[in-house]
């Protein structure tokens, strides 16, 4: 499946040797990153859609298979205000990995 045919909350590189990811289980939302392919640390962005960028950086840690990931919980790293759209970018070394992905945050 092309890169372009994921939805927009994960996106693979051509390859697979990237990821992306924004995820909810048991309501627990979660940012991923991981990849064969590169080693550092990875930025993961988070913008509201009338605020600026919030980045947290993690580095990447090697796991099974040789698979490098970072991941972060919004709700303990990031601003919950306003409830809204929210677009995550993902960045090494400044230049930024994969598209944006988009997830929606409401209150209950």
């Amino acid at each position: 499946m092309p890169a372009t045919a994921l939805a927009a909350e994960q996106w693979c590189g051509p390859s697979g040797d990237t990821c992306t990811s924004v995820r909810k289980f048991k309501g627990v939302r979660t940012l991923s990153f991981a990849t064969f392919a590169l080693r550092g640390s990875v930025a993961i962005c988070v913008t509201a859609a009338e605020g600026e960028a919030v980045c947290k950086t993690r580095k990447l840690r090697r796991g099974k298979f040789d698979l490098y990931k970072a991941s972060l919980k919004w709700s303990s790293n990031y601003p919950r205000d306003p409830a809204g759209k929210r677009s995550v970018t993902f960045e090494i070394d400044g230049a930024k990995v994969g598209p944006a992905l988009t997830f929606t945050t409401g209150r209950k």
